[in-house]
């Protein structure tokens, strides 16, 4: 139950993503852990993250689009456009 508690709080304090958004990316993604639907691709950026397990890393990209919002953020504006 704190995981979930945690995890609700990080999107509620994300920068990276509306709470509705969040929340119902996470609903998703508890849905197709139930239904064992790994592995899956995500955007990451302009690459894609392969998640072969419902945790860590992969969980945060489905919910807030970013694992690390601050770190990303930098290099992303860092990055010369194309």
């Amino acid at each position: 139950m704190l995981g979930l508690l945690n995890t609700l709080r990080q999107i509620w304090n994300s920068d990276s993503v509306h709470p509705a958004v969040g929340y119902m990316r996470h609903v998703r993604w508890q849905i197709r852990r139930l239904a064992r639907g790994f592995p899956i691709d995500l955007p990451l950026s302009h690459s894609v993250v392969r998640v072969g397990s419902p945790v860590g890393v992969g969980a945060l990209v489905n919910a807030m689009g970013k694992y690390d919002y601050n770190n990303m953020s930098f290099i992303g504006r860092s990055q010369p456009r194309e």
